[in-house]
C-alpha cells in the first residue's frame, strides 16, 4: 500500500513521468532520497488528526523550519545537478556575445527603456542617444 511507502520513495514515484528523459532514474531517486533525508521528522510531512474529520499536514520539519522546503529542498539539488552537467567548454555563466548599444549616459525621459531604437522624440532630443 502506498500510504505505508516512506516519503521520499513516494515522492520520487509521484515526480518521475515528469522528469525522464531528462535525469537517469536512479540518480533521481537518490537526489529526492538525500532531500528528505534532511528533515528533521522520520515521516517528513507528518498528518496530525485536529479532530474527527480535521487533519493538518506538518509542513515545518525542513532544513529552514518552512513549508517551501518540501519542494525547494529538492529543487536546488535538482539545479546543481543540471548545472554539473554542462559543457566545461560552454558553462552557464559564460558572458553572452553583445548584440545591443551600450545605454546612453542619460537615457530619453520619453523612452521606456534606455535603447535609443525606442525613443518616440521627433523634435532633437538632446537627452537620448538617438539624438532624433
Amino acid at each position: 500500500m502506498d500510504a505505508e511507502r516512506p516519503y521520499a520513495e513516494l515522492a520520487a514515484a509521484i515526480m518521475w513521468p515528469y522528469v525522464a528523459g531528462s535525469i537517469e532514474r536512479d540518480r533521481f531517486d537518490a537526489l529526492v532520497a538525500d532531500t528528505y533525508a534532511t528533515f528533521d521528522h522520520p515521516d517528513v510531512v507528518p498528518v496530525r488528526r485536529v479532530e474527527d474529520g480535521l487533519y493538518l499536514a506538518e509542513l515545518f520539519w525542513g532544513p529552514t523550519l518552512a513549508f517551501k522546503d518540501v519542494a525547494l529542498q529538492l529543487v536546488g539539488r535538482l539545479f546543481d545537478h543540471e548545472l554539473g552537467r554542462r559543457d566545461a567548454r560552454s558553462p552557464w555563466w559564460a558572458p553572452r556575445p553583445a548584440t545591443l548599444a551600450p545605454p546612453p549616459s542619460r537615457p530619453c525621459a520619453t523612452a521606456p527603456r534606455w535603447t535609443a531604437s525606442s525613443c518616440t522624440c521627433t523634435a532633437g532630443c538632446r537627452r537620448c542617444s538617438a539624438g532624433r
